[in-house]
């Protein structure tokens, strides 16, 4: 017979609370990441977290934008991307295929319509334009998620904790599952 443990059979309220308290401390944990990301040049966030991810061309109103992953992941990955101008999140997204979402995001447009790519892709590019243009690279933190259902999750639950974000979105969880799981 196997020994069994507490989480064998949880309490769920128990473990409700303390799902809570870890997601607070999350959330705080990237704004306070964000807030140490303050004034970091290029040239220091690639000494401290290696190179920089940009786009591969630039023509037509393409502009060039720069990417510095603090750490790289494979697998289901939720990001933050950081304005290093004032430590605040600007966006929250997941990906499974973290490099080429990088790659896709240094593809940034002056002219690109407001509702081409969805709402708020024009002020992304915008934002990413403006932290270019001030010498500077956009910091991201990828998070490591257990299962593309955890990433929806995490990623839903980063977006309805931090204000202020360019991307405001629902994911495919129904709104009776959603009230439930947000900390």
């Amino acid at each position: 017979m196997t020994k069994r443990s507490p989480l064998d059979n949880p309490a769920p309220a128990e473990h409700a609370a303390e799902i809570r308290r870890l997601g607070k401390r999350a959330v705080e944990d990237v704004v306070e990441i964000g807030r140490r990301l303050t004034g970091f040049r290029a040239s220091d966030l690639e000494h401290e977290f290696g190179p920089s991810i940009s786009c591969c061309k630039v023509m037509g109103d393409e502009y060039p934008c720069r990417i510095t992953p603090l750490a790289m992941l494979s697998g289901n990955v939720v990001y933050v991307l950081f304005d290093p101008r004032d430590g605040r999140p600007f966006y929250i997204g997941r990906t499974n295929k973290f490099i080429v979402r990088m790659r896709e995001h240094c593809q940034v447009s002056r002219t690109r319509h407001p509702d081409a790519y969805g709402r708020g892709a024009h002020r992304i590019d915008l934002r990413k334009i403006e932290i270019y243009d001030a010498g500077l690279t956009v910091p991201c933190l990828p998070l490591q998620a257990l299962s593309e259902d955890h990433a929806d999750w995490f990623e839903q639950a980063l977006i309805d904790a931090l204000p202020d974000l360019l991307n405001r979105k629902i994911n495919s969880l129904e709104p009776r599952e959603r009230r439930h799981v947000f900390f």
